[in-house]
This record gives structure tokens, C-alpha cells and sequence, in this order.
């Protein structure tokens, strides 16, 4: 007798390994990676959550299916810009939220950028690419990341932070660059993990 159905325990162990996952990054990220800044004056880090995050949404993203001539013709211009700004990835938008409430008790604002990276990473949906256009995730990560460290520049001026912006581009850039290099050794594994999920079977206990 089984008290879950095997859809039920295959979401169980989908949700743990997320979040296995999860934790996995923030542990790396503030017991190792958090040490070793690139610059000293200015301090720079390699952003694994946010990395985590951004490509979480490129796997799990599902992309709508392309507007129609039909729907082009009789949707007006604020429901078809309503239909690709609701396009992005829900599970890379919860994936930043929960790096998001994890880092808010560090840095004493909920860092929304994480949200936002992770939503708009469903837009590139990767997991049915093959082999050679994987490596876009690279571009991927440099561009999201930048857009993102902006968005969060943007935040702590709006809580008063001065000199936000002033040091924007020194540390976006040389995060967003390193995000990007790190980005094909989580992609991959990320990638084929999500393949083995899907195709997982889970065989009732008799």
C-alpha cells in the first residue's frame, strides 16, 4: 500500500532536488566563492544564485507557441504585448525568489534582480537545443546578468543607497563576464538533470 501516487512522489522528488540544489548553490556561493573577489578596491564576486537562476528559467522556461496571423489581426497591441510580457518562466522566477528570501537577512533588502533574472530566462527556453547552440547560454548570462545588477542598482537608489550607480559598471561587468564563464559548467549538468527528471519512472511499492 502506497500512501502517495507515483505522479505525487515524482513531484516530491522533483521539489527535493530543487531544493537540494538550491541550497547547494548558496552554500558554495557564501562559504567559498563569496572569498575570492577578483578586485580588491571595488570587490567583485562570481554570482552563482543569480547564474543558478537565469538558467533555471532558460531549462524550465516553456515558451508560448507563436501568435497566429489570426490572433495578430484581432488582438490589439496591449494584449499581445500583455501575452509576451506573461511569457517568461515561472519556475526560474520562484527559483530567484527563494535565493531572493535567502539573501534578504544579508544584505537588508529583498534583492528583486534574482526574480527578474529568473523570469526573463524563460524567454530563451534551452532545453531543446542541441549541443552547439547550448553554449548561447554564455551570452545568455552576460546579458541577463548585466540587466539584472542594473535593476538592482536601481533598487538601493530608490532606498536612499547613493553611489549605486557610480560603481555600476565596475562590478556588473566583470560579475556579469565571470557569470558567463561559469555558465556552460551549470548548464549542462543542469540540462541533463532535467532530462533524467522527465523521463524518471517510479515504480509503486507492492
Amino acid at each position: 500500500m502506497t500512501f502517495f501516487s507515483m505522479r505525487t512522489r515524482k513531484k516530491l522528488w522533483i521539489y527535493g532536488w530543487t531544493a537540494a540544489a538550491a541550497v547547494s548553490a548558496i552554500v558554495i556561493q557564501t562559504t567559498l566563492l563569496s572569498h575570492f573577489p577578483v578586485k580588491e578596491a571595488v570587490p567583485v564576486f562570481c554570482n552563482l544564485p543569480l547564474t543558478v537562476a537565469i538558467l533555471w528559467g532558460a531549462v524550465y522556461g516553456s515558451p508560448m507557441p507563436s501568435i497566429s496571423p489570426d490572433e495578430l489581426r484581432l488582438s490589439s497591441a496591449t494584449q499581445i504585448f500583455l501575452r509576451q510580457a506573461m511569457s517568461g518562466s515561472v519556475a526560474g522566477a520562484l527559483m530567484g525568489g527563494f535565493f531572493a528570501a535567502l539573501y534578504t537577512s544579508m544584505v537588508g533588502v529583498f534583492p528583486a534582480y534574482f526574480v527578474f533574472a529568473g523570469w526573463i530566462g524563460g524567454y530563451f527556453c534551452m532545453r531543446n537545443t542541441s549541443r552547439t547552440l547550448s553554449f548561447l547560454c554564455i551570452p545568455l548570462v552576460l546579458v541577463v546578468t548585466l540587466l539584472a545588477e542594473t535593476l538592482m542598482a536601481w533598487q538601493l537608489s530608490l532606498l536612499g543607497r547613493t553611489g549605486t550607480f557610480d560603481n555600476l559598471m565596475q562590478i556588473a561587468l566583470p560579475e556579469a563576464a565571470l557569470n558567463a564563464i561559469l555558465a556552460p559548467f551549470i548548464y549542462f549538468p543542469l540540462r541533463r538533470w532535467y532530462d533524467t527528471v522527465t523521463s524518471v519512472k517510479l515504480v509503486p511499492h507492492r
